[in-house]
């Protein structure tokens, strides 16, 4: 059974968010039919019926969906406020800011590192470490390594 979306942009925003295909179509057919049981979700959902299990435990680990077990009744799922997810999204939007702070720490340390030496210069700096007479006592094995390792290096420093 291939999921149709209630919408889109939701979908596609539950996703984003950090929720699979799977549970983003079981979370939104909650938040949009309200608590269901789990057969009645797959259905809603359109995903099969023994995988809504699976995704239903994943979402109540994830804090996402609330499990209400009735004695001698079967299960009904409610949907937790989709503000969880914007709490949850916000987070990371905050970590990857902090990972792009850190990053651009690590190239002005690799930039400290190189030295002050223009582009160019670096460029033809590193051609010349790469021809066959600079790396004399190396195995051809050796050289054919350090040299695909330059040609990267170049290839990156080119981006």
């Amino acid at each position: 059974m291939r999921y149709k979306p209630i919408s889109e942009v939701s979908r596609q925003a539950l996703v984003w968010a950090g929720l699979s295909d799977t549970q983003a179509a079981v979370y939104e057919a909650l938040i949009h039919y309200g608590p269901q049981k789990a057969t009645k979700l797959a259905f809603l959902a359109g995903v099969p019926r023994t995988l809504s299990y699976k995704v239903l435990d994943e979402l109540v680990a994830q804090g996402l969906v609330i499990k209400k077990d009735e004695s001698r009744a079967v299960s009904v799922f409610f949907p937790v406020h989709p503000l969880k997810l914007k709490e949850r999204l916000d987070k990371q939007i905050t970590e990857a800011q902090d990972a792009k702070v850190a990053l651009h720490k690590l190239i002005l340390d690799f930039n400290a590192m190189l030295g002050t030496v223009p582009e160019q210069e670096l460029y033809s700096r590193v051609a010349v470490y790469a021809g066959k007479a600079a790396l004399g006592p190396l195995s051809a094995t050796e050289r054919s390594t350090l040299q695909k390792d330059l040609q990267n290096l170049l290839a990156h420093l080119q981006k």
